[in-house]
């Protein structure tokens, strides 16, 4: 089985479809959304990064700065509606809109349902389910960004 980056490496996205796009990826610090950010650095889209892993953060930009790309980071935790609201309105003042908004963040938690406390689940809840979904459908505006523009 191929790892993550080498499967989108060698997927169908296009190497120029990207080119000149503003791309923001929640959950971009580690896994598909990190990998999805290198590649689509190296497709010269801008791109930036946000997760609440603040370490993972920091590598993941260390490494796609070292191979001669930008990207810009924020440091993010989805489950904060204020805080996704802040990030969302910083990118696209500063980019000029958003045209492709990525939500990989998520939590994975293994073993029954029963070996976790309700703060556990709680958490994982508002993270994978909630995080992203009021704010992108009722301020951002997702057929908004679906088409392509952000509007600020």
């Amino acid at each position: 089985m191929r790892n993550t980056r080498e499967s989108l490496t060698n997927s169908s996205i296009s190497h120029s479809h990207f080119r000149g796009k503003r791309v923001l990826i929640i959950g971009g610090a580690s896994g598909i959304g990190a990998a999805l950010g290198e590649i689509l650095c190296r497709q010269e889209a801008t791109v930036a990064l946000a997760d609440i892993h603040r370490e993972n953060l920091e590598a993941t930009a260390a490494k796609i700065h070292s191979q001669g790309a930008r990207v810009q980071t924020y440091h993010l935790d989805i489950a904060d509606p204020e805080a996704f609201e802040q990030v969302i309105h910083h990118f696209a003042t500063e980019n000029g809109g958003i045209d492709y908004l990525f939500n990989m963040a998520g939590i994975a938690v293994s073993g029954t349902a029963a070996a976790y406390p309700s703060d556990v689940w709680e958490t994982v809840i508002r993270t994978n389910l909630l995080g992203a979904i009021p704010y992108t459908i009722s301020k951002a505006g997702i057929f908004g960004l679906l088409t392509g523009c952000f509007p600020l």
